[in-house]
């Protein structure tokens, strides 16, 4: 729901290693050959919940750090973190080093992610059912959803979660008295459920209390919570089964939260829902239930809480929306309603958004972030805000040090891992993701 858009999972049966507050998840990581912070190991997904972050590393393994309540950090605690720390992978130590995550996907109080394999895990807050393991019970540790290993894409909301499977089917479950899950029902579903209609979807974003979802043929659908026009049908009652979205079909990305926006394959932005705060970028402050133009030569958009975050063409990053938390990057904590210019010039690939906070990725895949911190989402260590991108990387430590992270400025030409042996590594990387990085996923990336 919240991110570039983004990306997560784990489950059942692994072996956990205690991961202790103040980075001690990385001196897990160093004691087993630092499978991920090592050379070569660097920033590949990037999703942002309420109060948390969680990236995935070019080795395949999953991190994540902030709020923790409710155990969506997924490290068997309940503890905040505020550094990065490391998800235990199932099958236990002697597959640390090639956790094997796919996708990953964070929500306000629960994470879900895709392993390589096509399994599907979820953890954290289940009151409704939203971790789809047929419980109420939160889970501190990655729990595998069924037993199926056909996943290839996951979305998080507020209390729901939807996946896609491989053959095209989209399954919804957790909470669904808006009609959000999708299944012409307004119980709870505490297991996968699918989707009213034909398979066939490629793409799907998961908002507070509304789904949306691209199908292979380009069209946009969207079902749930309507009472600010997030569906973009021009109604404003709650619907219960899939509704299209004008009668388009080139529809390319969705971000969704309390309000929607969406890419078409030109680059063509359009917004609508609330927009109380600015959000929607047209200048107004209102709601629309139908989608407005923003403006074209985009190409990722992430929609948060009261906010939007996008990338041009070129890769310039641009926030616009609420920013009382300084989450729109641009050294200021002045709200607009049109895009705004955020960060440096730097080439920015990818974006993810919450409820305060937001982070990216840049061309060298070293990754940023800033807004609210009271969780120590930002993973610099502290739990001060930042209103302009500040990198997380590796730092030196003296003797008896733990090992730990670091923000820096926006500008710096190291790269943010740090080698064993005291040496940079990381560097220049590919200016794109893979495809299999990106399938089904919503650069809300």
């Amino acid at each position: 729901m919240l991110g570039f858009s983004r990306y997560l999972a784990v489950g059942l049966g692994l072996t956990l290693t205690a991961c202790g507050a103040s980075g001690e998840g990385l001196e897990l990581a160093r004691s087993q050959g630092e499978p991920g912070v090592g050379p070569g190991a660097a920033w590949e997904q990037v999703v942002v919940g309420y109060q948390s972050t969680c990236g995935l590393r070019s080795d395949r393994t999953l991190w994540c750090w902030g709020r923790n309540q409710e155990g969506q950090l997924g490290d068997g605690s309940t503890t905040e973190r505020t550094r990065p720390t490391q998800v235990p992978t199932p099958g236990g130590p002697e597959t640390q080093e090639k956790a094997g995550w796919e996708q990953i996907a964070a929500g306000y109080f629960h994470t879900c992610a895709v392993r390589t394999g096509g399994t599907l895990w979820c953890w954290g807050s289940n009151f409704h059912g939203n971790l789809g393991d047929g419980t109420q019970e939160n889970h501190l540790l990655p729990t595998q959803v069924g037993s199926g290993a056909d996943w290839s894409a996951v979305a998080v909301g507020l209390e729901h979660t939807c996946a896609i499977r491989k053959d095209g089917s989209l399954w919804c479950w957790g909470r669904g008295a808006s009609g959000q899950l999708g299944v012409a029902s307004a119980d709870t579903q505490y297991a996968p459920r699918q989707v009213s209609g034909p398979v066939g979807w490629a793409r799907v974003a998961a908002g507070a209390s509304h789904t949306c979802a691209r199908r292979v043929d380009g069209s946009l659908w969207c079902w749930g919570n309507n009472d600010h026009g997030q569906l973009g049908n021009g109604i404003e009652s709650n619907q219960y089964i899939p509704r299209q979205v004008g009668t388009g079909a080139d529809w390319a990305q969705i971000s969704a939260e309390n309000h929607s926006c969406a890419l078409e394959e030109a680059g063509s932005l359009w917004c609508w829902g609330h927009g109380a705060e600015g959000q929607i970028g047209d200048g107004s402050r209102s709601d629309h239930f139908t989608p407005k133009l923003v403006e074209s030569t985009w190409e990722q958009v992430a929609v948060g809480n009261g906010y939007t975050c996008g990338l041009r063409a070129g890769g310039s990053l641009f926030c616009w929306g609420r920013n009382d938390e300084g989450q729109l990057g641009d050294g200021s904590t002045t709200d607009h309603a049109t895009p705004a210019p955020s960060g440096d010039s730097a080439r920015w690939i990818g974006l993810a958004t919450g409820e305060g906070h937001a982070c990216a990725l840049r061309s060298d895949h070293s990754l940023f972030c800033w807004g609210a911190n009271e969780q120590g989402q930002l993973g610099d260590g502290t739990t001060t805000p930042r209103s302009v991108p500040a990198m997380i990387h590796l730092r030196t430590n003296r003797p008896g040090d733990r090992p730990g992270l670091k923000a820096e400025a926006p500008g710096s030409r190291k790269s943010w891992v740090k080698a064993a042996g005291g040496g940079l590594a990381g560097g220049n990387r590919a200016d794109q993701m893979s495809e299999a990085a990106l399938r089904g996923l919503d650069l809300a990336i």
